[in-house]
C-alpha cells in the first residue's frame, strides 16, 4: 500500500518526539566552578591538585590572576549564552519566562554588592594572593553561574520544550492508528507497523511522566545560598529529563519502523 504525501507528513510529524534528543541542549549540566578554589580531589576526597587560587603564592600570583579573570570571563560568556538560550525558548510559560529573566538580569548585574564586571576590575587590581582568594570566592558563592544558573535556565527551557513536543506526538498517535488500521484493511501485514506503534504510546507516556518529575517550580525558586542542599534535587531534575530524551530517541525509532513497515 502506498500512503499518500499528506499522510505520510501526517506520520512523519510524530518524529517530533524525537526531535528532543536534539531540542533539549544542555541536559547533563555539569555543576562545575568551585574548583577554581578547592583544585582537584582524590578518590579519598582529599585534595590532591590545588586549583590555581587556593595554590596561590607569591611565586604563582601572576598565574593564579590570570586564571581568576578567565573564569569570571567564562562565567559571562556562558550568562550571555543563557539569555540567548533564554531569547530562543519559544514554549515557556509568562511567568516561567519572566522568573528566569529576572535572574540572568540579576546575575548580569549586581549581588550583594558585587557584579561580575566589578570582580573583575576587582582581580585585576589585586596585588596579594588573599584578594585573589576573597574575590574568587565571591565570585563562586555569591553567583553559582554553574552551579545553579546554567540548570535552571537549561532545565527550565527544556522541561517546557519537552512538554509542547510530547503534547503534539500525543495528539498525532490516533492519526497513526488511523493509517495502520487503514492498512490493514486492504490486506497488508500491519504486525510489526502495529508493535512498533504500542512501544511509541509507551514511550510518550514514559517521557511524559519523566518531564512532570522536573521539579519547576522548585528549581525557579532556588538562589545562590541554597548550594549545596538543592544540588541532589538539580540532579534528579537533569536525569528525568535525560531519560525523556531518551525516551524519544525510541519514540523516533519506532515512527521509523512504522513507515517502513507501511511502505
Amino acid at each position: 500500500m502506498r500512503i499518500s504525501p499528506r499522510a505520510r507528513r501526517r506520520l512523519a510529524a510524530g518524529t517530533m518526539v524525537g526531535a528532543m534528543a536534539v531540542a533539549i541542549p544542555g541536559v547533563a549540566v555539569a555543576a562545575t566552578g568551585s574548583s577554581i578554589l578547592s583544585g582537584s580531589t582524590g578518590t579519598g576526597g582529599t585534595t590532591t591538585h590545588p586549583g590555581p587560587i587556593a595554590g596561590c603564592t607569591a611565586s604563582t600570583f601572576s598565574t593564579a590572576q590570570g586564571a581568576l579573570e578567565s573564569a569570571l570571563a567564562g562565567r559571562t560568556t556562558l550568562l550571555g549564552t543563557l539569555q540567548s538560550h533564554l531569547s530562543g525558548a519559544k514554549d515557556l510559560s509568562s511567568a516561567n519566562a519572566a522568573a528566569l529573566g529576572a535572574i540572568l538580569q540579576a546575575e548580569l548585574g549586581t549581588i550583594g554588592g558585587s557584579s561580575l564586571s566589578g570582580l573583575l576590575a576587582t582581580a585585576q587590581s589585586a596585588t596579594t594572593c588573599a584578594q585573589l582568594v576573597a574575590t574568587a570566592r565571591t565570585m563562586v558563592t555569591g553567583f553559582r553561574v554553574y552551579a545553579l544558573v546554567a540548570p535552571q535556565v537549561r532545565l527550565t527551557v527544556g522541561a517546557s520544550r519537552a512538554t509542547a513536543l510530547l503534547a503534539k506526538a500525543a495528539a498525532v498517535e490516533p492519526k497513526i492508528q488511523a493509517r495502520i488500521t487503514k492498512a490493514a484493511s486492504t490486506g497488508k501485514d500491519v504486525s510489526g507497523a502495529q508493535q512498533a506503534f504500542s512501544d511509541l504510546q509507551a514511550q510518550i507516556a514514559t517521557a511524559t511522566t519523566d518531564v512532570a518529575a522536573v521539579p519547576v517550580t522548585q528549581i525557579l525558586a532556588q538562589v545562590p545560598s541554597d548550594y549545596p542542599a538543592d544540588q541532589s534535587m538539580l540532579t534528579t531534575a537533569r536525569t528525568a529529563l535525560a531519560n525523556a530524551v531518551q525516551a524519544g530517541r525510541a519514540a523516533r525509532t519506532d515512527i521509523q519502523t512504522i513507515r517502513q513497515d507501511l511502505g
